[in-house]
């Protein structure tokens, strides 16, 4: 009996040595470092803990620790929603930017169509311009000829008077018998022409097979 009261007493002993221990461990988390070190003094010297002061600082801690984990919790969620939403926001540009790529592409070729097109278009219509051209060409260079040549028939008033700019005064006999001498042309205002100074070029102008070189020089020349 003896050695059992014995045995009960010593865990005893060691039970509120643990529990001390573990009081003072908390006591030191609790408090600050000065409030620790009085109390720890105070344990040196022999003095028993405030445990209830232990035990409601360390019921406040909790608190605050529970409340604070609640904020983190809300935190979490809100930053998950966010998350999910910035993934579905990520989803949507990725299928907007692969549907602008897609259009892109489709409006690069509809612009290389477009070139090809004006390409075509502007070699088409300026051969067509060139055909025209050359075609007014011609036959301005004809009408003049027919006209200078009709205007050179004798008798013929009215081409006497589409010529009768191109005769000074001193060859209106001429003009008006019908008799029109191409080399007044070159006479009048501007003077005889020097066959020597142009080394004979008067009879190859003078020449009536060289119609279209005449009227074209006198074009030139009014």
């Amino acid at each position: 009996m003896d050695s059992a009261k014995g045995k009960k007493r010593t865990l005893e002993r060691k039970r509120r040595e643990l529990m001390h221990t573990r009081f003072d461990e908390l006591q030191a988390l609790l408090f600050s470092s000065s409030a620790g070190s009085e109390e720890v003094g105070n344990r040196a010297l022999g003095r028993r803990s405030d445990k209830e002061k232990i035990l409601v600082r360390a019921s406040e801690k909790i608190q605050r620790q529970a409340r604070l984990l609640e904020e983190i919790e809300g935190m979490i969620a809100l930053t998950r929603k966010e998350l999910d939403t910035l993934k579905n926001e990520k989803l949507e540009l990725r299928n907007d930017k692969t549907y602008l790529r897609n259009e892109i592409h489709q409006l690069r070729e509809e612009n290389r169509g477009f070139r090809a097109d004006n390409l075509w278009l502007w070699q088409k219509h300026k051969k067509e311009y060139e055909m025209k051209i050359g075609l007014n060409g011609e036959n301005s260079t004809k009408g003049g000829d027919i006209e200078m040549l009709s205007s050179l028939q004798p008798g013929d008033h009215s081409a006497e008077s589409k010529s009768s700019f191109l005769v000074n005064q001193g060859d209106l006999t001429e003009k008006k018998t019908g008799d029109f001498d191409p080399r007044s042309i070159f006479s009048g205002h501007h003077g005889k022409l020097d066959e020597e100074e142009f080394g004979g070029a008067t009879d190859e102008i003078m020449d009536p097979s060289q119609g279209t070189l005449l009227s074209e020089l006198v074009l030139a020349i009014y």
